[in-house]
């Protein structure tokens, strides 16, 4: 993701005019409960477009529940809404399955972590268990992610009246594009031929009722909240004390100090009293030598054994206040 797409969380708001064009393909149940989730709710303004449009059809009481990652942005939903899970993330919420009669997902633009596909698709996934048979799903990503293998396979496999719908040309700078779907009762399985089945039919979706979730929480904090209890960790509080090294028993020997040395365990800057300061940096080095050769004839023929073995070559090397480098060597 680039830097300005990282700063904005992966977020693209979607424009009330476009949403309001997919919109237009969708009438709210008959009578009863619609609840519609937006798990990537920004401030609410595409929720809030979308609970207009289906309320301004006077057939069922309309209730929407928005998830909310940013701070600011979170703040801003809580005002237009009164069932918003705060400063959480989606995929670290625990929510009650086949509940909304729609869910709009609009999630960041990216790359999962440890290459397993994209963000969007995840989102997608999640989202499927939480909204009734027959409940809509609307998918809003750049059109070469909605037209991507892993895309179409998602919604061949879990939808029907499968439908792809284009922003308007002036509401989409990254050619955002709706991909919608009713969702079976029963999956289906994989494969590409399902996607010939699309209905491209001017059929609007009627959503079925919904219910109010039962549980509607964060179980997982965020990537902040986590760096922020790391912090008043006593566990993390107590690793950065400064701890002083135990001194040995008896005053080491010239051997001794020489092998502190060239294992690097001494290495940096040193000041003895009284004395200018130095940096110091030892090493050990692996190197070959010829161990013996010898030959034997038979009359018929020479054979030459040669012998190599390796040995521990300390190295240190010290570099004076004056710039002045000394290497000292084993031999």
């Amino acid at each position: 993701m680039r830097t300005a797409a990282q700063i904005k969380g992966g977020f693209y708001a979607a424009h009330p005019d476009a949403v309001r064009h997919v919109m237009q393909h969708v009438t709210a149940p008959s009578d009863g409960l619609c609840t519609v989730l937006d798990p990537c709710a920004g401030e609410g303004e595409a929720l809030s477009v979308i609970t207009d449009h289906l309320r301004s059809q006077n057939r069922a009481e309309i209730v929407p529940y928005a998830v909310e990652l940013d701070d600011k942005r979170s703040e801003a939903c809580q005002e237009r809404f009164s069932h918003v899970i705060p400063t959480a993330d989606f995929l670290g919420c625990s929510i009650t399955d086949n509940c909304f009669s729609m869910a709009w997902v609009n999630p960041p633009f990216d790359y999962a972590s440890g290459g397993e596909g994209r963000v969007e698709s995840h989102f997608v996934d999640s989202v499927m268990p939480l909204v009734v048979p027959d409940g809509l799903i609307a998918m809003v990503a750049p059109e070469d992610i909605i037209k991507r293998r892993q895309t179409l396979n998602l919604f061949a496999c879990y939808c029907d009246r499968v439908r792809i719908i284009p922003f308007p040309e002036l509401y989409s700078p990254f050619t955002e594009t709706v991909i919608l779907g009713a969702k079976r009762a029963q999956p289906k399985s994989w494969g590409y031929g399902y996607w010939q089945e699309w209905n491209e039919a001017t059929d609007k979706y009627q959503l079925p009722s919904g219910s109010k979730p039962i549980t509607f929480r964060k179980v997982e904090p965020t990537d902040e909240e986590v760096l922020a209890m790391l912090a008043r960790s006593p566990n993390v509080a107590a690793a950065r004390k400064p701890r002083s090294l135990p001194r040995p028993p008896i005053p080491p020997g010239a051997g001794h100090r020489a092998l502190l040395l060239a294992s690097g365990l001494i290495n940096g800057l040193i000041q003895p009293e009284g004395e200018p300061p130095h940096v110091l940096r030892g090493l050990a080095k692996k190197e070959r030598f010829l161990r013996d050769s010898s030959s034997t004839d038979d009359g018929k023929t020479e054979t030459t054994v040669t012998r190599y073995s390796e040995k521990i070559n300390l190295v240190i090397r010290t570099l004076d206040n004056q710039g002045t480098i000394t290497t000292i060597l084993e031999e």
